[in-house]
């Protein structure tokens, strides 16, 4: 069987390895278990099933050997399973990262093809399940407690998993804002970086008004400067940023640019409950980066002029309209920008293309935002109902939006991901026993 597999065209091993189908055209017992049944479909000719179904018991031993080794599963068919998988047959995945967690010394490959199953398909809670397992049998407790609470909350259920103290935490390696935000949400924090160059100035000098003169600015010896000082180091924000209270303020946050970096102005009842503290914190300390000023700084109709005057001034799109402040604005985008920051701007805006809008930046802010709520709060069911919150789905539950919903599914890519789990769920003692 093993030389009938490794002569077998590709297209046909990537039919042969699916899941779950009837073992009926092989003969097979009924008792084996769904992962190990590997049907042929329709397609396959019957002669080929044939020969199949006469070395019946030749596949069995080749594409079920016993639990606790893979000894028995051959190169050829070892390299089939990585193609298929390779080439998204999830079947094939499944069934190869379930034989390689059997061997202590293919887990790690093991744990690597689940979160990419998990990745590719955030409803796939098996490859979660099979994440919490392999973690576990590796000893890293830590992030087994972190996939657990992303299970938890997808399937529906109320369970707490606390996370490390931000106290606790590792330094952080470079790069945090790129996690935040990823390459792939296009180049959005450079275009905001060098529209803050224009823009800083003139929203310093309205903001110097007085607006937050009645904000009281917390200590940093007290308990809440401290979570603020934890936080921002984790988010590698500049030491100097700061936050403030007030009596009464709707919403619960919000900026005072007048100071560089901007202060956070927090509502005194945002300080009552410690995890959503802790996630207003990092979502609110996230929208000081200097990339996501002009959509965090302003009033979103403000903001949206000014995506506005960034196209109108180095965009050829027919949709940008002619609105007379529009160009007033991008006039002055135009006379504020040094030549090589206008070439630039040029670039970035035509590397965006029709990808850039208002709604497209303030919804990827928003993303990087509670990304950061959830990196120093570490509760994804906090971050995942503030999510929901912000959008059109305000009312529903995760485990309902998990299959179609792309912030969420985004979002829960990334509370399992490597970058997350090694930033938030590796206290300081667990990465000195690794060592």
């Amino acid at each position: 069987i093993t030389s009938f597999v490794s002569e077998m065209p590709t297209s046909w091993i990537l039919r042969l390895l699916q899941l779950h189908l009837r073992a009926i055209p092989l003969g097979l017992p009924h008792e084996i278990e769904g992962e190990e049944i590997v049907a042929v479909e329709a397609a396959f000719d019957r002669r080929s099933l044939r020969q199949l179904q006469n070395k019946r018991g030749d596949i069995r031993s080749v594409l079920a050997p016993p639990r606790t080794s893979v000894a028995q599963f051959d190169d050829a068919t070892l390299a089939a399973l990585r193609a298929a998988a390779s080439h998204g047959n999830d079947a094939a995945a499944s069934v190869l990262a379930a034989r390689l967690s059997s061997s202590e010394d293919l887990r790690d490959e093991a744990l690597a093809l689940q979160r990419r199953r998990f990745h590719e398909d955030p409803a796939r809670l098996d490859a979660l399940e099979a994440m919490v397992s392999l973690y576990q049998s590796t000893r890293r407790g830590a992030e087994a407690l972190a996939v657990t609470q992303v299970l938890l909350v997808l399937e529906g259920r109320q369970e707490v998993v606390l996370p490390p103290d931000l106290s606790d935490l590792a330094d952080p390696p470079e790069g945090v804002a790129r996690v935040l935000f990823p390459p792939r949400f296009g180049p959005y924090p450079e275009l905001g970086g060098m529209l803050w160059e224009v823009l800083a100035g003139a929203v310093r000098r309205a903001a110097e008004r007085g607006r937050f003169q009645s904000a009281r600015r917390v200590a940093t010896n007290s308990v809440l400067g401290r979570t603020v000082a934890s936080a921002a180091h984790l988010l590698q924000l500049p030491r100097a940023t700061s936050i403030a209270l007030r009596e009464s303020l709707d919403p619960l946050w919000e900026l005072d640019p007048s100071t560089a970096p901007p202060t956070v102005v927090l509502a005194d009842a945002a300080t009552e409950d410690s995890a959503r503290l802790r996630w207003t914190l990092g979502s609110a300390l996230e929208a000081t980066r200097v990339g996501h000023l002009p959509i965090t700084a302003f009033p979103p109709a403000e903001s949206a002029r000014w995506v506005s005057a960034a196209l109108a001034a180095f965009s050829a799109r027919p949709d940008v309209g002619a609105d007379s402040s529009v160009n007033a604005l991008a006039g002055q985008l135009l006379n504020g920008l040094p030549t090589r920051l206008q070439r630039r701007m040029s670039e970035v805006v035509h590397e965006l293309g029709d990808d850039l809008s208002h709604a497209r930046w303030r919804e990827r802010v928003y993303q990087a935002r509670c990304s950061a709520g959830m990196l120093v709060s570490g509760a994804f069911d906090v971050a995942a109902s503030q999510l929901i919150a912000g959008s059109s789905n305000a009312g529903a539950r995760p485990a309902q939006l998990i299959a179609s919903w792309e912030p969420l599914r985004d979002l829960a890519r990334f509370a399992v991901s490597e970058e997350y789990l090694l930033l938030r769920w590796s206290s300081v003692d667990s990465v000195r026993r690794r060592r």
